[in-house]
């Protein structure tokens, strides 16, 4: 773990501890269809590079309250998987 994640109060699970899969993606902008096209990069390197427009994933305890808390702020938010 790194110092500053420490110095924040954080901790990083190893990828044996933790994992997530995105079972419904949002719709992938169209700007990614052309860089896409117009620069020849195949689609696991687009996702891979761009994350095809997705933003960030939060990995979080409570789902619905997580949601309701990015949503009051004005965020745009989904809940892609879980388990709850």
């Amino acid at each position: 773990m790194s110092d500053s994640y420490a110095a924040a109060g954080l901790s990083i699970a190893s990828s044996e501890e933790v994992g997530f899969a995105i079972e419904a993606p949002r719709p992938v902008p169209p700007v990614f269809e052309l860089i896409a096209r117009l620069g020849r990069v195949g689609e696991a390197e687009m996702w891979e590079v761009f994350n095809m427009g997705c933003g960030f994933v939060a990995v979080v305890p409570d789902a619905q309250a997580a949601l309701e808390a990015s949503s009051a702020g004005g965020n745009s938010c989904a809940r892609s998987a879980g388990s709850g």
